[in-house]
Order: structure tokens, then C-alpha cells, then sequence
């Protein structure tokens, strides 16, 4: 029998102070990456959708639209009035995350999170507790407070042949961290993927990257997206 989990992803990339934050606020799991999550990433990764976030470098200026994603994009809709671009947001259709959990994965840190990403667990709870967050209720059609709470935190830890991983390196993270923190199929659950400093990652069969050490490949700094796991 298998059990589908359908989760949003968001890889982080940016590196936190440590020494301007607090002390961690929780302990992570712990977890490493197995040949079946291995395999589960090979199978989903047809499926699996993306959007990154341009970095602020030259090669960045160089990517198309069609590049920032891997899903197929349709014409744009005429521009309703009065309005403009691109401050505006317009709805395509699929769904929307009214609520969700954030589950944090720090990979590869054995200092501990603190000490390569400084506290972004206490962040993200704050910004749940936030007016900030209500910015999001005219996109989602709920002015609820406390929709976005801070849930399971885990380490995943593993022996690195390279300092650059593939798609399918970061979809095996994801699916171990899923199976520790037994998330299920839904909408309902963000999981942030963190990779310490020196960490490069590419999209499968391109050289579309994260790349501080590259610059001629350093397109991105952070992408989110959607992927289904059988």
C-alpha cells in the first residue's frame, strides 16, 4: 500500500547571523536519506512543479520567463482596470494554501541549526503571530488569525560526494523528512528545505543554479514549489 503526500516546497537558501538572533527553539528530529527516498524522488520528480526566485546577479538577467519554471505557461489575461504590472497579482486558477504548517528541514549542519541558519524557526513563528501575514488574506479568502503555525523540525543528515546537489538530491530530503514527520497528503503542509553555507544545488540537466562559488551559473536564490510523492 502506498500512502501519497502531496507538499509544498520552499528551498532556502539565504544564510542567517547566528549571532543576531536567539538560541534555537527547538530540537529537530533526526533522520537520513534512504535508497527509498531515493527512489520515491526519481518517481515523483516528472511531477514535481517549480518557480525560482531570480538572484540579484548578471547571469540572472540572462533568464527568460519560460526558464523561471518548469510549468508550461499560458498567455496572460487581459489586464482587468484599473490595474498594473507587475505590483499586480492575477489568479490562474489551482489552489491556494488558506492554512498550512511549516516544517523546517536543516540538512547537513552537524553544529546544529543555530550555528549555519541562526533561528528561523522563531521567525517564522513570529511572522505567524504577525499583522504582516494578513497581507496574504485577499489571495487566499480568509482573514483568520494564526493560520500558518510553525510544526515538526528535522535534521537530515548525509555524507556529500560534492558540494552540488540535483533535483533529485533535494526531492530525497524532502520525502525523508516527510516520512519523520508524517506528512500527509494535502495542501497543508510548507516544508523549507535549508542548506548551509557552501551547498551549491542545480536543476537537473542544466546549469540553472544556486552558485555563489560559479557566478556564470548563479541564477537563483531560492525557488518554491509543489511535488507529489506515491
Amino acid at each position: 500500500m502506498s500512502v501519497r503526500k502531496s507538499v509544498v516546497t520552499s528551498l532556502c537558501l539565504l544564510i542567517f547571523a547566528a549571532a543576531a538572533v536567539q538560541a534555537q527553539s527547538s530540537t529537530p528530529a533526526q533522520t537520513t536519506i534512504s535508497g527509498s527516498d531515493q527512489v520515491a524522488a526519481s518517481s515523483a520528480a516528472p511531477n514535481s512543479v517549480y518557480r525560482i526566485l531570480p538572484a540579484g546577479t548578471q547571469a540572472a538577467k540572462k533568464l527568460t520567463r519560460n526558464l523561471l519554471t518548469n510549468k508550461k505557461l499560458t498567455a496572460n489575461t487581459a489586464l482587468p482596470q484599473p490595474g498594473f504590472y507587475p505590483a499586480d497579482l492575477s489568479y490562474h486558477g489551482g489552489p491556494v494554501i488558506p492554512n498550512a504548517e511549516h516544517d523546517l528541514v536543516y540538512f547537513d549542519c552537524p553544529a546544529g541549526p543555530t550555528a549555519c541558519w541562526g533561528n528561523p524557526e522563531t521567525f517564522l513563528k513570529d511572522l505567524n503571530h504577525s499583522g504582516f501575514i494578513h497581507t496574504t488574506d485577499q489571495y487566499v479568502g480568509t482573514n483568520a488569525n494564526l493560520r500558518y503555525p510553525v510544526g515538526g523540525t528535522v535534521a537530515v543528515n548525509r555524507t556529500l560526494q560534492t558540494n552540488v546537489l540535483g533535483q533529485n538530491d533535494i526531492l530525497s530530503i524532502v520525502h525523508a523528512a516527510a516520512v519523520k514527520l508524517s506528512i500527509q497528503n494535502s495542501y497543508s503542509n510548507i516544508v523549507h528545505v535549508f542548506l548551509r553555507k557552501g551547498i551549491d544545488t542545480c536543476f537537473d540537466l542544466t546549469s540553472i543554479c544556486y552558485s555563489p562559488d560559479n557566478p556564470s551559473s548563479f541564477f537563483f536564490c531560492a525557488y518554491h514549489g509543489a511535488v507529489w510523492f506515491n
